[in-house]
């Protein structure tokens, strides 16, 4: 009769330990750049240097599309699409950190014209402004907490802005891609359920979703989405914000 062999317990232990290494590996050869980053270092692949987008993935240099920039492979929803060029007028849908009106310095602010003797446009590091009525809105790409936006809207002699009407509303909504939310001056910080504007003014337009503000007792600052509605989230969440002239 036939010897049978039968694996040893050491040898069963072997072959385990291989599989989970091979696993592992495979694994990590498919996880390109990851769904999400968090700044232009986490987007360099195979040498090949990218951006980390406002939606919060990597973007590759692409000459096939318009824009010269395809969102990763590894991107979600955004699989390999093009980024979308710059809107008509050059300005772009959601400007980035790392674009050239990060350059302007906020100390301008308190320079005057030499020849007409009045004060230049405000500027924001960082940010893009756009003009609605009568004041300057400014959409600002880097993420981070309600009240870190509110100090880096004061540094640039600003507020972060409130929404006084549906044009105020849809000027900013337009900036706003489909997977970002927008920091807004709005929050209850001071007295839970009293939702009031950071420059003081009357909250005489509102824009919230249904269902909201959220009654939940650490959802204090608002957001606006893409749809224009607003939603009540946890101040301390990092998120891009709207700063605006007063």
């Amino acid at each position: 009769m036939p010897t049978r062999m039968v694996p040893s317990k050491a040898s069963t232990s072997w072959v385990l330990a291989l599989l989970t290494v091979l696993t592992t590996a495979a694994t990590a050869c498919f996880q390109i750049d990851g769904f999400e980053c968090g700044s232009d270092d986490a987007c360099t692949r195979d040498g090949t240097a990218g951006r980390c987008e406002p939606e919060g993935v990597c973007a590759y240099p692409s000459d096939a599309c318009p824009s010269q920039w395809r969102y990763s492979p590894n991107a979600g929803t955004l699989a390999d699409a093009c980024v979308p060029e710059a809107e008509a007028g050059g300005t772009e849908p959601f400007v980035s950190s790392s674009s050239e009106s990060s350059s302007e310095s906020s100390s301008g602010n308190s320079q005057t014209n030499s020849v007409t003797g009045e004060a230049p446009p405000p500027t924001c590091p960082g940010c893009q402004s756009y003009l609605s009525d009568d004041r300057t809105f400014f959409v600002c790409a880097t993420a981070t907490t309600w009240f870190d936006a509110r100090d880096a809207c004061s540094d640039c002699g600003l507020e972060l802005a409130s929404v006084r009407s549906d044009v105020d509303n849809q000027a900013l909504r337009e900036r706003v891609p489909a997977t970002v939310q927008l920091w807004l001056g709005l929050s209850d910080t001071e007295i839970e359920g009293d939702w009031r504007w950071e420059d003081d003014a009357a909250l005489e337009f509102e824009a919230w979703a249904k269902g909201e503000p959220s009654m939940l007792a650490e959802d204090d600052c608002a957001v606006l989405v893409n749809s224009g509605e607003w939603f009540a989230k946890r101040c301390e969440l990092p998120n891009p914000y709207a700063c605006a002239t007063p």
